[in-house]
C-alpha cells in the first residue's frame, strides 16, 4: 500500500471517529437517543461492533496466512473476493450469535 492511501485512510478514520464523538457530545443527554440505544442495542452497538471485529479477524488472518483463497461448490474465490467472503461469513456468524443470544 502507498503512502497516500495510508495516509488518506487514516484521515478518514480519525474524521469518523471525531465525527461520532461530537455526536456523543452533543446527543449525550437527549432522551430519544438513549432510549433508541437502550432499547435496540444489539442493532445499534451490536453490529458495528461485529463489523468491525470481522475486519479486525480477516485482517489478521490474512497478515498471518498469506492471502485468502477458498473453493466450494465448484466455485473459486481468491483475490480480493477471498477475504470479502470470509468477512461476510464471519460477519453473519457474529450477528446470528447476537440474536441468539440476546
Amino acid at each position: 500500500m502507498n503512502r497516500t492511501a495510508v495516509v488518506l485512510s487514516a484521515l478518514v478514520a480519525a474524521g469518523s471517529v471525531a465525527l461520532f464523538a461530537l455526536f456523543i457530545v452533543t446527543e449525550w443527554y437527549n432522551p430519544a437517543w438513549s432510549t433508541v440505544i437502550f432499547d435496540h442495542f444489539p442493532a445499534t452497538i451490536g453490529l458495528p461492533l461485529a463489523g468491525a471485529a470481522s475486519f479486525v479477524i480477516i485482517a489478521l488472518f490474512r497478515t498471518t496466512e498469506g492471502p485468502i483463497k477458498l473453493e466450494a461448490i465448484g466455485i473459486k474465490f481468491e483475490g480480493a473476493s477471498g477475504p470479502i467472503l470470509m468477512w461476510v461469513l464471519c460477519f453473519s456468524a457474529i450477528a446470528t450469535a447476537i440474536k441468539a443470544l440476546w
